[in-house]
């Protein structure tokens, strides 16, 4: 299925005379061209996409952004997430700023990778009393793992940086058994965890990392329901339904071709289907039967609101790999400009 969602591909490049995406000859030579999927999804809504993947900020002259930059210390890399989303739309767009400003940030992530090859934490003042577990530790670094990895193998730079991410993987890699612990209930998480392993996997080209991806896209994909909701603290949730399909149109993208390829793509295709079902005739998410967002969980003290923004990323590429009707992306993408309540 997924080969003719490719050859699919290329009669849309071909149509739409997208000059900047890569040649390709055959559906194989697609399978495995991210750089080519994120070009098609920019073709979706240009503007959009823009503001999607700039929505980290711009960084300081250390590279900080999101968190790390409003509390003036790198805290931890995980808040550097979002700077591979950006990496990636430079490549897309040929930027050469917006891609120098987006290595600054993976960098300064990469910089706090230490000798054993853990991510080091320095928390701000307001947070000193906590102490983070090796666990929580492992989840963090395969967050910002998850975004680096795929978009350094997009900018064709992983050279220069492959023997630090291979150092920080091999440190997740031992801890495994840590983050398959602290995840093991979130699905958008453990696919997470799977697309760190199998991009860096393929960085630093590692097989055996990337067959590891196996083990946690397993686990994530046995939450799947019968109407492709991917279930979260036991239902359904807008937000880390499209987090979900985002990771899993990023596998796809890599090329992903291990155990569950065919189980994942199923997940694709039924999982859209649901979200999109979301999106009324106005454009609204109908995010009323959350389970996490938009309900009574928190982070670091604030309730969580759902995501528009990443719910409309994975409407958008999943417009490329699945055949979501454009008319529910436009709809969608109506309203996320009104800025409206993300819980209303």
């Amino acid at each position: 299925m997924f080969a003719r969602v490719f050859l699919t591909l290329i009669t849309i490049m071909s149509v739409s005379g997208c000059a900047a995406a890569p040649p390709a000859a055959s559906g194989a030579t697609l399978h495995g061209n991210l750089a080519a999927v994120d070009k098609l999804a920019l073709n979706q809504d240009a503007e959009l996409i823009k503001r999607m993947a700039t929505r980290i900020g711009k960084a300081d002259d250390q590279g900080r952004v999101g968190r790390n930059r409003q509390w003036g210390v790198l805290a931890n890399a995980r808040f550097q997430y979002g700077a591979g989303r950006a990496l990636r739309y430079g490549v897309s767009i040929g930027d050469d700023a917006v891609m120098l400003a987006a290595f600054s940030a993976i960098d300064a992530g990469l910089s706090t990778v230490q000798e054993d090859g853990s991510f080091a934490v320095t928390l701000p003042e307001q947070f000193r009393h906590l102490t983070p577990s090796i666990a929580d530790q492992a989840s963090a670094a395969a967050f910002f793992l998850s975004d680096a990895c795929p978009a350094l193998i997009v900018s064709g730079q992983a050279d220069l940086r492959r023997e630090r991410i291979g150092h920080a993987i091999s440190w997740l890699d031992d801890h495994t058994a840590s983050l398959l612990e602290q995840d093991d209930a979130a699905p958008n998480r453990l696919l997470l965890n799977g697309l760190a392993f199998y991009s860096c996997g393929l960085l630093t080209e590692s097989e055996a990392l990337q067959a590891k991806a196996d083990v946690f896209i397993e686990k994530a994909l046995s939450f799947v329901r019968d109407d492709g909701v991917i279930l979260e603290a036991g239902g359904s949730d807008t937000s880390y339904q499209a987090v979900s399909l985002s990771a899993a149109a990023d596998l796809l993208g890599l090329g992903y071709d291990g155990r569950h390829s065919s189980e994942l793509a199923r997940f694709a295709e039924i999982g859209t289907a649901w979200l999109s079902g979301q999106i009324e005739q106005n454009g609204r998410l109908n995010s009323s039967a959350n389970t996490r967002t938009c309900a009574n969980e928190q982070f670091m003290g604030k309730y969580k609101q759902a995501d528009l923004w990443e719910v409309f990323r994975a409407l958008a590429y999943m417009r490329v790999l699945n055949d979501l009707p454009v008319e529910t992306l436009e709809l969608y993408g109506q309203w996320l400009r009104k800025k409206p309540n993300p819980c209303q």
